[in-house]
This record gives C-alpha cells, structure tokens and sequence, in this order.
C-alpha cells in the first residue's frame, strides 16, 4: 500500500506478487511526479535563499528534483516529448556482488557475516540527464557555473572550485600537442600527475596521444613498456623533471574560462624531450598514492 507519506508499504508473508509489486510501485511513482517532480532541489532552495538565483531561473536550469520516466505501457505518462533537462531513465548496467557465511550458535542464535561488492566490472554508464546537465554546465556559456564563479563561493569550497576548468586544460594540452610537427608525434606520450587532470584527458580529449599518471590506481593502468621520444607533461615542476629530461620547454600555462584559482589554474604544460632514462623505467618513482 502507499501511506499518507507516499512510502511503498509491502504486507503478508511469502513471496511478493509481481504484479501487485509493479502496481504498486507505478503509484509511487506517480505521487512523486506529482507532488515532488519539478520542485526546487533542498540545495536549490539554499541558493534561492541566499540571493545567488531566483527560482525562475533554477527552473529554466533544469535544476528541479527529476521526473521519473516509467515504461510506456504502464500507463503512466512516459518521457516522450518532455525536455531534455529531465533525468532521462535510461537503463543502467551493473553486476554486484554478496558473500555471506551464516552459521548458528545454540539453537536461538544466528549470525550472518557478508561482504558486498557493487559494480564488480566497473561499467559505466553515461547519458542520463545528468550527463546533459554536465556538458551545460561545464560549457563557456553556463549560466550556472558564471554565477557560481562570481559569487566567490570556490573561495571557500575549493572542492566546487576544482569541479570546473577540465574542458579547459584539455584544449590547452590539445593546442600543445598540435603545435608538435608531425615527424615528432610519432613517439609522444602524455604524463598527468593527477588522476583529475588525467581522467579529464581521457574523458574529453579526441585524438590525443596515450596518457598516463602515476597517481593512485591510474598507476598500474599505464602500459608496461614505455619509451616515447617526447613527453608533453601537465602538473609537475621544471626541477622534478630535469631529473628524468634532458630538454624541457613550457608550452604553455593552464588557465579556465572563469578565472577559478582552483588547484590546476596556473601550472606549466611542458614539453619534454631527451629522456635521461625510459619512462617505464622512471615509474616506480613516480607512483603516488597521495
């Protein structure tokens, strides 16, 4: 049954009739389409209240509690035709994962330890409406992200301020690699020295060269053998890698659209050539688990 709250209330013993279950669930769904679906957000209203937005404005962002979508034959309204903005319900893959050793002790005792695993295979899973509201907000014409800026809230919140500038710092090192003549990008590699700058890389960069950080588990994602003629290099200080280069050459500074200080503004992109050793071999002193 569905309470006054709008809590999904199973009742009886035994096993739970799937039909009955989805009926139900259908209910909830709808009550919460309808009286929660579209509202502002708990941290919306924070906003609204601090004169940082108007509720207008949020609304047009998009930045409302979710509609959620449910199958087209289940008669309730499905997401077609509604805005893009709406968390779309797209389906979502994942193997989890739980162990458990249940045992007695005495006849009224009974114990079960376990352990879980979520996501075991580590999918992925992009292009929900979350994914819509990303690519917004990271873009130079984010309303959203421009007001927050202002607002001087990553002086406080350097974890906000760290969120933005990654579209950023891949054109640069984009531009960089660009510059090299083609006779040159042959044997050329990317180091990160953090798996920020080296997921953001990954994540938005096209026809990039491999890239590679020492940092926490990106460290043993790095390929076994590594000997590149030329290393563009994003994150690391000119005296830490004269140390492993013979030439080293900045080729450029990396900045954001909004002028964010946050941990990646203002480092050195460099160019490094004349490998005193191979990278591969330069590894292990590299790793970082910080």
């Amino acid at each position: 049954m569905i309470d006054e709250l709008g809590h999904l209330c199973l009742e009886g013993p035994g096993a739970v009739d799937v039909a009955d279950f989805e009926r139900k669930l259908n209910q909830l769904i709808a009550f919460y389409n309808h009286s929660v679906a579209g509202q502002l957000t708990p941290a919306g209203n924070i906003l609204v209240a601090n004169n940082l937005f108007r509720i207008d404005q949020l609304k047009s962002l998009g930045a409302v509690a979710p509609l959620i979508c449910s199958n087209v034959h289940s008669g309730i309204q499905d997401c077609q035709g509604l805005p893009g903005h709406y968390a779309q319900a797209t389906w979502l893959k994942t193997i989890d994962l739980r162990l458990s050793w249940p045992f007695r002790v005495g006849e009224r005792v009974k114990l079960e330890p376990n352990a879980s695993f979520f996501n075991v295979f580590n999918f992925a899973n992009f292009g929900g409406g979350e994914a819509a509201m990303l690519r917004y907000l990271g873009s130079d014409l984010g309303v959203f992200t421009k007001a927050m800026a202002d607002s001087g809230l990553w002086k406080a919140r350097t974890d906000f301020a760290d969120m933005f500038g990654w579209p950023d710092l891949v054109q640069q090192v984009t531009k960089v690699y660009q510059q090299l003549p083609l006779s040159n990008r042959n044997s050329v590699m990317i180091l990160a020295s953090n798996y920020g700058e080296a997921g953001a890389l990954d994540f938005y960069g096209h026809g990039l060269p491999p890239v590679v950080s020492p940092h926490l588990t990106y460290y043993y994602w790095a390929p076994a053998r590594m000997s590149p003629s030329t290393v563009i290099v994003v994150g690391y200080e000119r005296g830490y890698l004269a140390t492993m280069f013979g030439d080293i050459q900045q080729a450029g500074t990396i900045t954001n659209s909004y002028g964010l200080r946050n941990q990646e503004y203002g480092k050195a992109i460099w160019i490094c050539r004349s490998p005193l050793l191979a990278l591969d071999k330069a590894w292990p002193r590299l790793k970082s688990l910080q």
